[in-house]
Protein backbone atom coordinates (compact mmCIF):
# COMPACT_ATOMS: atom_id res chain seq x y z
CA UNK A 1 0.00 0.00 0.00
CA UNK A 2 3.22 2.19 0.34
CA UNK A 3 4.04 4.75 -2.93
CA UNK A 4 6.06 2.86 -5.20
CA UNK A 5 8.34 5.70 -5.36
CA UNK A 6 9.10 6.22 -1.73
CA UNK A 7 11.53 2.83 -1.79
CA UNK A 8 14.33 4.80 -2.88
CA UNK A 9 14.45 6.70 0.59
CA UNK A 10 15.41 3.73 1.92
CA UNK A 11 18.55 3.37 0.25
CA UNK A 12 20.58 5.45 2.52
CA UNK A 13 19.24 4.13 5.37
CA UNK A 14 21.01 1.09 7.59
CA UNK A 15 19.86 -2.55 6.75
CA UNK A 16 18.33 -3.19 9.71
CA UNK A 17 16.61 -0.09 9.99
CA UNK A 18 14.96 -0.64 6.05
CA UNK A 19 13.85 -4.29 6.87
CA UNK A 20 12.26 -3.41 9.95
CA UNK A 21 10.37 -0.67 7.85
CA UNK A 22 9.54 -3.40 5.11
CA UNK A 23 8.65 -5.78 7.60
CA UNK A 24 6.26 -3.42 9.41
CA UNK A 25 4.61 -2.30 5.87
CA UNK A 26 4.27 -5.71 4.56
CA UNK A 27 2.87 -6.49 8.30
CA UNK A 28 0.00 -4.04 8.11
CA UNK A 29 -0.82 -4.45 4.39
CA UNK A 30 -1.52 -7.96 5.36
CA UNK A 31 -3.69 -6.90 7.77
CA UNK A 32 -5.91 -4.35 5.76
CA UNK A 33 -6.18 -5.95 2.31
CA UNK A 34 -6.86 -9.30 3.73
CA UNK A 35 -9.52 -7.80 5.95
CA UNK A 36 -8.85 -10.39 9.39
CA UNK A 37 -7.47 -9.05 12.49
CA UNK A 38 -7.76 -6.08 14.20
CA UNK A 39 -7.06 -2.53 12.81
CA UNK A 40 -6.36 -0.82 16.31
CA UNK A 41 -3.63 -3.58 17.11
CA UNK A 42 -2.25 -3.10 13.61
CA UNK A 43 -2.25 0.87 14.49
CA UNK A 44 -0.54 -0.15 17.93
CA UNK A 45 1.96 -2.10 15.71
CA UNK A 46 2.49 0.62 13.32
CA UNK A 47 3.34 3.20 16.13
CA UNK A 48 5.46 0.73 18.20
CA UNK A 49 7.65 0.54 15.28
CA UNK A 50 7.57 4.18 14.52
CA UNK A 51 8.65 4.73 17.86
CA UNK A 52 11.22 2.32 17.89
CA UNK A 53 13.17 3.21 14.60
CA UNK A 54 13.16 6.73 15.92
CA UNK A 55 14.15 6.25 19.57
CA UNK A 56 11.17 7.96 20.71
CA UNK A 57 9.71 7.82 24.08
CA UNK A 58 5.56 7.95 23.11
CA UNK A 59 3.52 9.43 20.78
CA UNK A 60 0.60 9.05 18.87
CA UNK A 61 -1.10 8.30 15.43
CA UNK A 62 -4.47 10.25 14.89
CA UNK A 63 -6.97 10.82 12.00
CA UNK A 64 -8.08 14.56 11.30
CA UNK A 65 -11.38 15.15 10.99
CA UNK A 66 -13.37 17.80 10.56
CA UNK A 67 -16.72 19.17 12.92
CA UNK A 68 -18.21 22.29 11.76
CA UNK A 69 -15.33 23.58 9.84
CA UNK A 70 -12.89 22.78 12.80
CA UNK A 71 -10.56 20.03 12.77
CA UNK A 72 -9.71 17.44 15.09
CA UNK A 73 -7.83 14.46 15.77
CA UNK A 74 -8.86 11.17 16.72
CA UNK A 75 -6.73 8.39 17.85
CA UNK A 76 -5.78 4.87 16.23
CA UNK A 77 -3.03 4.50 18.34
CA UNK A 78 -1.39 6.55 21.28
CA UNK A 79 1.13 5.33 24.14
CA UNK A 80 -0.33 5.24 27.30
CA UNK A 81 1.19 7.96 29.22
CA UNK A 82 -1.58 8.60 31.96
CA UNK A 83 -0.35 9.92 35.43
CA UNK A 84 -2.54 9.46 37.89
CA UNK A 85 -6.03 7.75 38.54
CA UNK A 86 -8.23 9.87 36.74
CA UNK A 87 -5.96 10.46 33.56
CA UNK A 88 -5.61 6.30 33.93
CA UNK A 89 -9.82 5.81 33.70
CA UNK A 90 -9.83 8.44 30.71
CA UNK A 91 -7.12 6.32 28.67
CA UNK A 92 -8.80 3.09 29.43
CA UNK A 93 -12.63 4.20 28.76
CA UNK A 94 -11.83 5.99 24.83
CA UNK A 95 -8.81 4.61 23.76
CA UNK A 96 -10.66 1.25 22.26
CA UNK A 97 -12.99 3.81 20.48
CA UNK A 98 -10.52 6.51 20.34
CA UNK A 99 -9.52 9.68 22.50
CA UNK A 100 -10.59 12.85 20.40
CA UNK A 101 -7.98 16.14 20.66
CA UNK A 102 -9.64 19.23 20.01
CA UNK A 103 -7.92 22.17 21.67
CA UNK A 104 -5.87 23.80 18.62
CA UNK A 105 -4.11 25.75 21.17
CA UNK A 106 -1.08 23.23 20.83
CA UNK A 107 1.80 22.11 18.90
CA UNK A 108 -0.31 19.54 17.51
CA UNK A 109 -3.37 21.63 16.47
CA UNK A 110 -0.76 24.03 15.14
CA UNK A 111 -0.05 21.15 12.09
CA UNK A 112 -3.74 20.56 12.46
CA UNK A 113 -4.59 24.13 11.29
CA UNK A 114 -1.85 24.54 8.93
CA UNK A 115 -1.06 21.30 7.79
CA UNK A 116 2.51 22.26 8.31
CA UNK A 117 5.74 19.95 10.15
CA UNK A 118 6.39 20.90 13.51
CA UNK A 119 9.94 20.30 14.96
CA UNK A 120 10.40 21.35 18.19
CA UNK A 121 13.22 20.69 20.08
CA UNK A 122 12.59 22.82 23.30
CA UNK A 123 8.85 22.80 22.93
CA UNK A 124 8.90 25.28 25.64
CA UNK A 125 10.07 28.03 23.04
CA UNK A 126 7.95 27.39 20.35
CA UNK A 127 5.22 29.74 20.24
CA UNK A 128 2.29 27.60 19.70
CA UNK A 129 2.99 25.50 23.10
CA UNK A 130 0.36 25.42 25.35
CA UNK A 131 1.84 24.15 28.18
CA UNK A 132 1.15 20.77 30.14
CA UNK A 133 -1.36 19.78 32.67
CA UNK A 134 0.28 18.84 36.35
CA UNK A 135 1.75 15.82 36.49
CA UNK A 136 1.86 15.36 32.33
CA UNK A 137 5.26 13.40 31.69
CA UNK A 138 8.19 15.84 30.43
CA UNK A 139 7.85 16.62 26.82
CA UNK A 140 11.51 17.65 25.96
CA UNK A 141 11.46 17.16 21.95
CA UNK A 142 8.32 17.51 19.75
CA UNK A 143 7.73 15.73 16.11
CA UNK A 144 4.25 16.35 14.36
CA UNK A 145 4.73 15.18 11.14
CA UNK A 146 1.17 15.31 8.31
CA UNK A 147 0.34 12.61 6.87
CA UNK A 148 -0.96 12.65 3.33
CA UNK A 149 -2.16 10.45 0.78
CA UNK A 150 -3.96 11.72 -2.44
CA UNK A 151 -3.33 14.67 -2.04
CA UNK A 152 -5.52 15.16 1.34
CA UNK A 153 -4.26 15.84 4.88
CA UNK A 154 -5.91 12.58 6.35
CA UNK A 155 -3.62 11.83 9.46
CA UNK A 156 -0.87 13.35 12.24
CA UNK A 157 2.14 11.40 13.74
CA UNK A 158 2.94 12.87 16.26
CA UNK A 159 6.56 11.96 18.59
CA UNK A 160 8.31 13.01 21.51
CA UNK A 161 11.44 12.49 23.51
CA UNK A 162 13.81 11.81 20.60
CA UNK A 163 17.08 11.70 23.38
CA UNK A 164 19.18 13.55 20.16
CA UNK A 165 16.20 15.60 19.16
CA UNK A 166 13.97 15.46 16.09
CA UNK A 167 15.58 16.20 12.34
CA UNK A 168 13.81 16.14 9.16
CA UNK A 169 17.19 13.68 8.10
CA UNK A 170 16.49 11.71 11.20
CA UNK A 171 12.65 10.84 10.17
CA UNK A 172 13.34 10.44 6.04
CA UNK A 173 14.28 7.04 6.88
CA UNK A 174 10.67 5.79 7.63
CA UNK A 175 9.23 7.65 4.84
CA UNK A 176 7.83 5.07 3.47
CA UNK A 177 6.28 3.66 6.67
CA UNK A 178 4.78 7.13 6.63
CA UNK A 179 2.93 7.19 3.80
CA UNK A 180 1.94 3.67 4.08
CA UNK A 181 -0.06 5.11 7.31
CA UNK A 182 -1.56 7.73 5.35
CA UNK A 183 -2.63 5.30 2.59
CA UNK A 184 -4.24 2.87 4.82
CA UNK A 185 -6.38 5.47 6.75
CA UNK A 186 -7.29 7.60 3.64
CA UNK A 187 -8.35 3.99 2.48
CA UNK A 188 -9.82 2.81 5.11
CA UNK A 189 -12.09 6.55 5.14
CA UNK A 190 -13.20 6.24 1.81
CA UNK A 191 -13.88 2.54 2.14
CA UNK A 192 -15.69 3.85 5.08
CA UNK A 193 -17.35 6.50 3.10
CA UNK A 194 -18.57 3.90 1.00
CA UNK A 195 -19.96 1.61 3.30
CA UNK A 196 -21.91 4.55 4.73
CA UNK A 197 -23.48 5.12 1.36
CA UNK A 198 -24.47 2.15 0.80
CA UNK A 199 -25.81 1.93 4.19
CA UNK A 200 -27.66 4.41 3.45
CA UNK A 201 -28.92 3.52 0.18
CA UNK A 202 -29.73 0.12 1.50
CA UNK A 203 -31.90 1.31 3.99
CA UNK A 204 -33.70 3.88 1.16
CA UNK A 205 -33.93 1.12 -0.78
CA UNK A 206 -35.86 -0.63 2.20
CA UNK A 207 -38.52 2.34 2.80
CA UNK A 208 -38.78 2.65 -1.13
CA UNK A 209 -40.20 -1.24 -1.33
CA UNK A 210 -41.86 -0.93 1.68
CA UNK A 211 -43.72 2.30 0.16
CA UNK A 212 -44.65 0.79 -3.12
CA UNK A 213 -45.66 -2.22 -1.61
CA UNK A 214 -48.18 -0.79 0.89
CA UNK A 215 -49.57 1.35 -2.90
CA UNK A 216 -52.23 0.17 -5.03
CA UNK A 217 -50.50 1.43 -7.59
CA UNK A 218 -47.33 0.52 -9.83
CA UNK A 219 -44.03 2.70 -10.02
CA UNK A 220 -42.43 3.02 -13.62
CA UNK A 221 -39.45 4.40 -15.06
CA UNK A 222 -38.29 5.36 -18.58
CA UNK A 223 -34.47 5.97 -19.42
CA UNK A 224 -34.88 8.67 -22.51
CA UNK A 225 -30.93 7.89 -23.01
CA UNK A 226 -31.04 4.24 -22.53
CA UNK A 227 -34.27 3.51 -23.73
CA UNK A 228 -34.64 1.61 -20.95
CA UNK A 229 -38.33 1.11 -19.38
CA UNK A 230 -38.52 0.00 -15.37
CA UNK A 231 -41.58 -1.80 -14.26
CA UNK A 232 -42.35 -2.31 -10.75
CA UNK A 233 -43.48 -5.97 -9.37
CA UNK A 234 -46.86 -4.00 -8.42
CA UNK A 235 -46.94 -2.65 -12.02
CA UNK A 236 -46.47 -6.20 -13.54
CA UNK A 237 -48.62 -7.67 -11.77
CA UNK A 238 -51.47 -4.89 -12.75
CA UNK A 239 -51.06 -5.42 -16.23
CA UNK A 240 -50.99 -9.28 -15.85
CA UNK A 241 -47.22 -9.87 -16.40
CA UNK A 242 -45.08 -12.07 -14.54
CA UNK A 243 -42.90 -10.27 -11.24
CA UNK A 244 -39.57 -9.87 -11.91
CA UNK A 245 -37.08 -12.48 -9.90
CA UNK A 246 -35.95 -8.95 -8.50
CA UNK A 247 -37.40 -7.44 -4.84
CA UNK A 248 -38.04 -4.23 -7.30
CA UNK A 249 -39.22 -5.29 -10.56
CA UNK A 250 -38.01 -5.27 -14.54
CA UNK A 251 -35.93 -3.30 -17.04
CA UNK A 252 -37.02 -3.96 -20.87
CA UNK A 253 -34.98 -1.97 -23.75
CA UNK A 254 -36.55 -0.39 -26.22
CA UNK A 255 -38.85 1.49 -23.73
CA UNK A 256 -40.74 3.88 -24.83
CA UNK A 257 -42.14 1.82 -28.46
CA UNK A 258 -42.81 -0.73 -25.75
CA UNK A 259 -44.78 1.39 -23.87
CA UNK A 260 -46.93 2.71 -26.81
CA UNK A 261 -47.43 -0.26 -28.41
CA UNK A 262 -49.76 -1.58 -25.82
CA UNK A 263 -51.78 1.91 -25.33
CA UNK A 264 -55.35 1.12 -27.06
CA UNK A 265 -54.62 2.64 -30.62
CA UNK A 266 -57.35 5.07 -30.13
CA UNK A 267 -55.56 7.14 -27.28
CA UNK A 268 -51.74 6.66 -28.60
CA UNK A 269 -51.53 10.07 -30.18
CA UNK A 270 -52.91 11.61 -27.36
CA UNK A 271 -50.64 9.46 -24.88
CA UNK A 272 -47.65 10.44 -26.72
CA UNK A 273 -48.40 13.84 -27.63
CA UNK A 274 -49.01 14.62 -23.51
CA UNK A 275 -45.61 12.87 -23.06
CA UNK A 276 -43.95 15.38 -26.06
CA UNK A 277 -45.20 18.15 -23.67
CA UNK A 278 -44.58 16.99 -20.57
CA UNK A 279 -40.69 16.04 -21.56
CA UNK A 280 -40.83 19.38 -23.43
CA UNK A 281 -42.20 21.85 -20.60
CA UNK A 282 -40.70 19.07 -17.52
CA UNK A 283 -44.49 20.11 -16.20
CA UNK A 284 -46.17 16.86 -14.18
CA UNK A 285 -48.21 14.26 -16.37
CA UNK A 286 -51.47 13.43 -15.87
CA UNK A 287 -53.61 11.16 -17.90
CA UNK A 288 -56.08 8.41 -18.16
CA UNK A 289 -56.12 6.02 -21.24
CA UNK A 290 -56.19 1.94 -22.23
CA UNK A 291 -53.65 -0.34 -21.53
CA UNK A 292 -53.71 -3.53 -23.24
CA UNK A 293 -53.40 -6.70 -20.44
CA UNK A 294 -51.51 -10.02 -20.90
CA UNK A 295 -54.67 -11.61 -21.39
CA UNK A 296 -55.94 -9.02 -24.40
CA UNK A 297 -58.51 -7.32 -22.85
CA UNK A 298 -58.03 -3.57 -21.86
CA UNK A 299 -57.81 -2.04 -18.44
CA UNK A 300 -58.01 1.83 -17.74
CA UNK A 301 -55.06 2.95 -16.34
CA UNK A 302 -54.70 6.59 -14.62
CA UNK A 303 -50.81 7.68 -15.34
CA UNK A 304 -49.17 10.53 -12.88
CA UNK A 305 -45.16 10.85 -14.00
CA UNK A 306 -42.51 13.80 -14.10
CA UNK A 307 -39.82 14.17 -16.30
CA UNK A 308 -36.36 15.20 -15.69
CA UNK A 309 -34.25 17.43 -18.05
CA UNK A 310 -30.28 17.50 -17.89
CA UNK A 311 -28.28 20.79 -18.35
CA UNK A 312 -29.26 21.75 -21.40
CA UNK A 313 -32.93 20.97 -21.39
CA UNK A 314 -33.12 17.70 -22.94
CA UNK A 315 -35.11 15.07 -21.42
CA UNK A 316 -33.48 12.29 -20.11
CA UNK A 317 -35.92 10.27 -17.59
CA UNK A 318 -39.07 9.87 -16.54
CA UNK A 319 -40.85 8.71 -13.39
CA UNK A 320 -44.22 7.93 -12.38
CA UNK A 321 -47.41 5.71 -11.19
CA UNK A 322 -49.87 4.11 -12.44
CA UNK A 323 -53.30 3.02 -10.99
CA UNK A 324 -55.76 0.58 -12.36
CA UNK A 325 -59.35 2.64 -12.56
CA UNK A 326 -61.12 -0.13 -14.63
CA UNK A 327 -63.61 -0.63 -12.05
CA UNK A 328 -64.03 3.22 -11.44
CA UNK A 329 -64.40 3.92 -15.34
CA UNK A 330 -67.02 1.19 -15.04
CA UNK A 331 -69.16 2.81 -12.69
CA UNK A 332 -69.14 6.15 -14.17
CA UNK A 333 -70.40 4.62 -17.82
CA UNK A 334 -73.25 2.80 -15.35
CA UNK A 335 -73.90 6.28 -13.79
CA UNK A 336 -74.09 7.99 -16.87
CA UNK A 337 -75.92 5.71 -18.88
CA UNK A 338 -78.21 6.00 -15.74
CA UNK A 339 -78.48 9.16 -16.01
CA UNK A 340 -79.06 9.52 -20.20
CA UNK A 341 -81.86 6.93 -19.14
CA UNK A 342 -83.47 8.82 -16.29
CA UNK A 343 -82.88 12.44 -18.62
CA UNK A 344 -84.86 10.40 -21.47
CA UNK A 345 -87.87 9.46 -19.05
CA UNK A 346 -88.17 12.97 -17.46
CA UNK A 347 -88.36 14.70 -20.72
CA UNK A 348 -91.00 12.01 -21.88
CA UNK A 349 -92.85 12.50 -18.58
CA UNK A 350 -92.37 15.87 -17.80
CA UNK A 351 -91.35 15.32 -14.10
CA UNK A 352 -88.29 17.55 -13.63
CA UNK A 353 -85.60 17.01 -10.60
CA UNK A 354 -83.52 19.41 -8.75
CA UNK A 355 -80.85 19.50 -5.51
CA UNK A 356 -79.92 21.85 -3.12
CA UNK A 357 -77.20 21.79 -0.86
CA UNK A 358 -77.99 22.72 2.25
CA UNK A 359 -74.30 24.19 3.39
CA UNK A 360 -73.91 26.23 0.70
CA UNK A 361 -77.11 27.18 -0.75
CA UNK A 362 -75.99 25.87 -4.05
CA UNK A 363 -79.16 24.77 -6.36
CA UNK A 364 -79.53 22.59 -9.56
CA UNK A 365 -82.25 21.85 -11.68
CA UNK A 366 -82.16 19.57 -14.38
CA UNK A 367 -82.72 20.64 -18.02
CA UNK A 368 -86.59 19.91 -17.46
CA UNK A 369 -87.23 21.67 -14.71
CA UNK A 370 -85.60 24.17 -16.31
CA UNK A 371 -87.53 24.38 -19.16
CA UNK A 372 -90.85 24.11 -16.87
CA UNK A 373 -89.88 26.97 -15.63
CA UNK A 374 -88.85 29.34 -18.51
CA UNK A 375 -84.99 29.05 -17.04
CA UNK A 376 -81.73 29.76 -19.63
CA UNK A 377 -79.47 26.33 -18.98
CA UNK A 378 -76.63 29.07 -18.45
CA UNK A 379 -78.18 30.67 -15.63
CA UNK A 380 -77.59 29.62 -12.13
CA UNK A 381 -80.15 29.10 -8.79
CA UNK A 382 -80.29 29.93 -5.58
CA UNK A 383 -81.88 28.62 -2.63
CA UNK A 384 -84.21 32.19 -2.72
CA UNK A 385 -85.09 31.67 -6.01
CA UNK A 386 -86.84 28.60 -5.25
CA UNK A 387 -89.22 31.01 -3.38
CA UNK A 388 -89.02 33.59 -6.02
CA UNK A 389 -90.52 31.43 -8.99
CA UNK A 390 -93.77 30.86 -6.25
CA UNK A 391 -96.50 33.30 -7.02
CA UNK A 392 -96.94 35.59 -3.95
CA UNK A 393 -100.31 34.58 -2.49
CA UNK A 394 -98.77 31.13 -2.04
CA UNK A 395 -95.23 32.18 -1.01
CA UNK A 396 -95.76 32.53 2.87
CA UNK A 397 -97.18 28.94 3.06
CA UNK A 398 -94.48 27.74 1.19
CA UNK A 399 -91.66 29.15 2.86
CA UNK A 400 -92.96 27.90 5.87
CA UNK A 401 -93.36 23.89 4.52
CA UNK A 402 -89.65 24.69 3.60
CA UNK A 403 -88.43 26.15 6.67
CA UNK A 404 -89.84 23.20 8.31
CA UNK A 405 -88.56 20.43 6.21
CA UNK A 406 -84.88 22.52 6.70
CA UNK A 407 -85.70 22.03 10.41
CA UNK A 408 -86.32 18.74 11.01
CA UNK A 409 -85.54 16.57 8.26
CA UNK A 410 -88.94 16.15 6.86
CA UNK A 411 -90.84 15.91 3.15
CA UNK A 412 -93.13 17.78 1.81
CA UNK A 413 -95.86 16.61 -1.34
CA UNK A 414 -97.86 20.00 -2.64
CA UNK A 415 -99.24 21.82 -5.56
CA UNK A 416 -98.14 25.23 -5.74
CA UNK A 417 -98.93 28.29 -8.49
CA UNK A 418 -95.86 29.73 -9.59
CA UNK A 419 -94.67 32.12 -12.49
CA UNK A 420 -92.11 31.16 -14.77
CA UNK A 421 -89.00 33.57 -15.83
CA UNK A 422 -90.94 35.11 -18.87
CA UNK A 423 -94.42 35.61 -16.53
CA UNK A 424 -96.36 32.25 -17.66
CA UNK A 425 -98.67 31.53 -14.36
CA UNK A 426 -98.35 27.27 -14.19
CA UNK A 427 -99.20 25.14 -11.17
CA UNK A 428 -96.51 22.70 -10.10
CA UNK A 429 -96.59 19.56 -7.80
CA UNK A 430 -93.52 19.19 -5.68
CA UNK A 431 -92.55 16.74 -3.78
CA UNK A 432 -89.39 16.50 -1.10
CA UNK A 433 -88.02 13.47 0.42
CA UNK A 434 -85.91 13.71 3.53
CA UNK A 435 -82.67 15.34 3.27
CA UNK A 436 -79.78 13.42 2.91
CA UNK A 437 -76.79 13.23 6.07
CA UNK A 438 -73.24 13.21 6.05
CA UNK A 439 -71.08 13.17 8.80
CA UNK A 440 -74.26 13.95 10.44
CA UNK A 441 -75.19 16.65 9.31
CA UNK A 442 -77.70 17.85 6.73
CA UNK A 443 -75.96 17.98 3.14
CA UNK A 444 -78.80 18.05 1.17
CA UNK A 445 -82.31 18.23 -0.21
CA UNK A 446 -83.61 16.94 -3.25
CA UNK A 447 -87.37 16.66 -4.90
CA UNK A 448 -89.10 16.37 -8.16
CA UNK A 449 -91.59 18.32 -9.96
CA UNK A 450 -94.27 18.34 -12.54
CA UNK A 451 -96.82 21.44 -13.81
CA UNK A 452 -100.22 19.66 -12.97
CA UNK A 453 -101.95 22.80 -14.10
CA UNK A 454 -103.76 20.59 -17.18
CA UNK A 455 -105.68 18.60 -14.55
CA UNK A 456 -106.54 21.49 -12.17
CA UNK A 457 -108.34 23.12 -14.79
CA UNK A 458 -110.03 19.65 -16.38
CA UNK A 459 -110.87 18.26 -13.15
CA UNK A 460 -114.35 18.78 -11.81
CA UNK A 461 -114.74 19.79 -8.01
CA UNK A 462 -115.38 16.95 -6.49
CA UNK A 463 -114.00 14.10 -8.57
CA UNK A 464 -111.09 12.57 -7.51
CA UNK A 465 -108.46 12.76 -9.82
CA UNK A 466 -107.67 9.36 -11.45
CA UNK A 467 -103.92 10.22 -12.55
CA UNK A 468 -102.63 11.63 -9.23
CA UNK A 469 -101.75 8.60 -7.04
CA UNK A 470 -99.61 7.46 -10.51
CA UNK A 471 -98.31 10.82 -10.57
CA UNK A 472 -96.97 10.43 -7.01
CA UNK A 473 -95.65 7.12 -7.43
CA UNK A 474 -93.78 8.28 -10.55
CA UNK A 475 -92.12 11.12 -8.89
CA UNK A 476 -91.04 8.37 -5.84
CA UNK A 477 -89.29 6.37 -8.52
CA UNK A 478 -87.56 9.16 -10.43
CA UNK A 479 -86.53 10.40 -6.90
CA UNK A 480 -85.19 7.29 -5.82
CA UNK A 481 -83.37 7.08 -9.11
CA UNK A 482 -82.03 10.28 -8.29
CA UNK A 483 -80.62 9.40 -5.05
CA UNK A 484 -79.08 6.45 -6.14
CA UNK A 485 -77.08 8.49 -8.76
CA UNK A 486 -76.40 11.11 -6.13
CA UNK A 487 -74.79 8.22 -4.06
CA UNK A 488 -70.92 7.51 -4.21
CA UNK A 489 -70.12 5.37 -7.14
CA UNK A 490 -67.38 3.51 -5.58
CA UNK A 491 -69.54 3.28 -1.71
Amino acid sequence: MADRHSTPALENADIATANEVLAAIARVQSVFISGEGAEREAFDDLLETVLRLTKSEYGFIGEVLQDAGRPYLKTWAITDISWNAQTREFYETNVASGLEFRNLDTLFGYSLKTGDRVIANTPVEHAAVGGLPPGHPPLNAYAGIPLHSHGEFVALLGLANRPDGYTDAALKDISPLLQTIGDIIYARRTSSDRDNVLQRLAESERRFSLAIAGMTAGIWEVDLVNDELFTSNRLLEIIGRPPSAEDRGTYARDGLDLLLSRIHPDDRTRVHEALQHAWTTCEPLEIAYRFQHADGHYLHLHVRGQAEQDMSGCAIRMAGSAEDITEKMRLVDVEERTRARLAAVTELSGIGSWEVDLLTGAVEWDATTRRILDVPPNREITREDLISFIAEEARADARTTVDGFIGDLGSWDMEVPMVTARGRRIWRRTTQQRARLEHGARAHGGGLGCNVGHRRDQLRPGVRDPGHRMLHVACRMLHAACCVLRADPGA
